[in-house]
């Protein structure tokens, strides 16, 4: 049962025994509790507690083809008047989006926020995040800093969702004053609908990307 969720639902977080979080991506095949507990510390209960949990935190989003996500959008004064207006996209799409801030036109700095942002995806607070400023530029920098992030700087819609199909980003980065709201909508949709593929290929680039944090 807790493969065929994992599948359902493409790259998911649970929390094991030990507390750790565990990313699990589709199985395409099923595997015994045995094995399960030896690999993910799982007890039956909490294999239990996480099926039972499932439906109350995922939803179907209707005509957009997949589950409904928790995101977590911030931005500096140059991007918060897109955030509000994209936040509302979201979660009229059925989306719940939590908001980090910035609220108003007070000059702030935009690497604040991509803590911010960047924090609560790793924290699992959020499945995946956007950050908006008002080139991008900054705020990707930023957010990159974060072991763990995979921020990419998009402002067309292949880069959106291939970037988390063989890259596996997990913050989208919108410059408020290179683009326009219908654009920011258009790239976030495809950014939420996109999912890792986990391709051996893929997965091996992104084992040398990590490596670079020990650098």
């Amino acid at each position: 049962m807790a493969i065929q969720q994992a599948s359902a639902f493409g790259w998911e977080r649970y929390t094991g025994s030990d507390g750790a979080i565990i990313g699990m991506h589709t199985f395409g095949a099923s595997a015994s509790l045995e094995a399960l507990q030896k690999k993910f510390g799982f007890t039956p209960d909490h294999l239990l507690a996480v099926i039972r949990d499932v439906p109350g935190r995922r939803r179907w989003v209707g005509t957009r083809g997949r589950w409904a996500m928790r995101i977590v959008m911030g931005a500096d004064h140059a991007g918060f008047e897109m955030k509000a207006q994209l936040a509302d996209a979201l979660r009229r799409d059925g989306h719940i989006v939590v908001d980090v801030g910035t609220n108003g036109p007070a000059a702030v700095d935009y690497p604040d926020y991509a803590v911010a942002v960047g924090r609560a995806v790793l924290d699992g607070e959020a499945e995946r995040g956007i950050l908006i400023c008002g080139s991008g530029v900054g705020a990707s920098v930023a957010a990159n800093k974060l072991r763990g992030i995979r921020a990419g700087l998009c402002h067309d819609t292949y880069s959106a969702h291939q970037g988390v199909e063989h890259d596996n980003m997990n913050v989208l980065v919108l410059g408020a004053r290179v683009i326009g709201i219908a654009s920011a909508v258009e790239l976030s949709r495809a950014f939420l609908l996109a999912t890792f593929t986990g391709e051996e290929r893929h997965v091996q680039r992104l084992r040398k990307v990590a490596a670079l944090d020990a650098r």
